[in-house]
């Protein structure tokens, strides 16, 4: 009877143990399940953030780079510039006399009489050292002749009015251009590339002489510098 009793009350406290010990499992499982899911939401915060951040740093960043990319634009102008020449004379075959006393050019001739070579040079340092040269025509102003064909060339060697004469008369260099004088008044020819060569310092202002094509040639004037109506280089550049 006692055995009874005693089996009893071990099976009654194995019980309550039994009881206690599912009670503590189901705790702890609560207890975990509960600290994960909190640390989802928190790392979910996290990434919502990051992307914030990230979206309201990197847009304004963008525009402002946009913003500073600008075009700058210049605008170039035209002018006109009138050169007289400081300086023209001319040579006569068979003379040594300085003809710069005269107020008349002559060019052309042929071999029976003489033949006439002009010389001029102009100074074109009052165009502003940063511009371009656009173009550069030359006028001079017939007062007698017939038409007649010449070139304009550079001189390779420099050369002063008062004491020019044929024997020590300026050496050719390069042709300039090629033209024709035409009728009595203003003739024109364009030398904008040896005009422009001067100004970028490809070749040397020594100015240049007018020659007569072939052997012969009309003899034509044209006025000087000192005269009503000067031999002008009309320069058009750009700055």
């Amino acid at each position: 009877m006692l055995k009874k009793v005693f089996l009893l009350a071990l099976l009654f406290l194995l019980g309550g143990l039994l009881l206690s010990c599912t009670q503590s499992a189901q705790e702890i499982s609560t207890t975990t399940t509960s600290t994960s899911s909190s640390s989802s939401t928190s790392s979910s915060t996290i990434a919502t953030t990051t992307t914030t951040t990230s979206t309201s740093t990197t847009s304004p960043l963008i525009t402002a780079t946009t913003t500073s990319s600008t075009t700058t634009t210049y605008n170039a102008s035209y002018h006109a510039l009138d050169l007289t020449a400081e300086a023209c004379t001319w040579a006569r075959s068979g003379s040594n006399t300085n003809q710069s006393s005269q107020s008349t050019v002559y060019l052309g001739g042929d071999p029976s009489w003489f033949y006439a070579y002009a010389y001029l040079k102009f100074d074109i340092s009052s165009i502003p050292a940063l511009a371009s040269i656009y173009s550069a025509t030359f006028y001079y102003y017939v007062d007698s002749g017939n038409v007649m064909y010449f070139q304009i060339m550079n001189l390779a060697s420099s050369w002063e009015e008062s004491t020019l004469t044929f024997s020590n008369k300026p050496t050719a260099g390069t042709t300039i251009a090629s033209g024709t004088v035409q009728y009595l008044g203003y003739n024109s020819i364009d030398i904008t590339n040896g005009f422009r060569n001067w100004f970028n310092g490809t070749s040397t202002n020594n100015g240049f002489g007018m020659y007569g094509i072939g052997d012969s040639q009309p003899l034509v004037l044209f006025e000087d510098q000192h005269n009503t109506n000067p031999p002008i280089i009309r320069a058009i550049y750009i700055l």
